[in-house]
């Protein structure tokens, strides 16, 4: 099962779109969405509008895919959780976000084992087909900074 989550503070119609297609190409494909308040009404895949903390908690852990925003939960979430992750950055051109951040971390998590950027439903249905075929690997991250990090803090805020 593929789960894809908007995340909770905006509606990405333009991802939802994207999922929509790639499910209406491959109709054997099982995904179930979040997809906040979206004007876009999937045809292909089961979805809800928000999801307790449990039910998500029960679909993301469920999932062999994550398909995301480039919001830095569900990327730690996906990691963290050993799934690899194809998401699609917000971008302001589209009057998704407030600022272009996704682009930026998407671009430096893209450098990572198990994370793909997208940003059209090609590109989408290129990293779902290498998925497939046992192409991408993932790596798991802890769920914790490291240290090092931590060590660095303290001693900032000392």
């Amino acid at each position: 099962m593929i789960f894809l989550t908007v995340g909770t503070q905006l509606p990405f119609d333009r991802l939802v779109e994207c999922v929509d297609q790639l499910c209406g190409k491959y109709p054997d494909l099982s995904v179930f969405g979040q997809i906040g308040e979206s004007k876009y009404q999937p045809k292909n895949f089961d979805y809800q509008t928000s999801l307790s903390i449990q039910e998500f908690n029960k679909r993301f852990c469920s999932a062999q895919l994550i398909i995301s925003h480039a919001g830095m939960g569900s990327i730690i979430t996906a990691l963290s959780n050993n799934k690899p992750i194809l998401m699609m950055p917000r971008e302001t051109q589209f009057a998704e976000h407030r600022n272009d951040h996704q682009l930026g971390t998407a671009k430096n998590f893209s450098a990572k084992q198990g994370c793909f950027v997208f940003k059209s439903f090609a590109e989408l249905e290129l990293h779902y087909k290498n998925i497939q075929r046992g192409k991408a690997k993932t790596s798991q991250v802890s769920k914790y900074a490291p240290e090092q990090m931590i060590t660095n803090l303290k001693q900032i805020i000392a």
